[in-house]
């Protein structure tokens, strides 16, 4: 349970990093148009994280040497259903 914390951590980390790279640069030059390099680069950079979720789950799932966290907890839920 110890290193789903800690990955929660880091994901809450890195949720609040780049909410306020994206407030500081909406401060200074405005809202992002999806065209401008501020708007690429955070599609691309969202691309990078689906595509490396996607591969480093094949990966796991594939590789027998590849044990990096229980596979149970790669596609877990968090949301209750009531």
């Amino acid at each position: 349970m110890r290193i789903f914390f800690d990955e929660l951590i880091v994901a809450l980390a890195m949720i609040l990093a780049v909410t306020g790279l994206y407030a500081a640069v909406a401060g200074q030059l405005g809202i992002p148009r999806p065209g401008s390099g501020v708007g690429l680069a955070l599609g691309a950079g969202g691309l990078l994280l689906m595509l490396s979720a996607e591969t480093l789950y094949s990966i796991r799932k594939r590789v027998r040497g590849f044990h990096w966290g229980r596979m149970e907890n790669w596609l877990h839920r968090t949301s209750s259903r009531g």
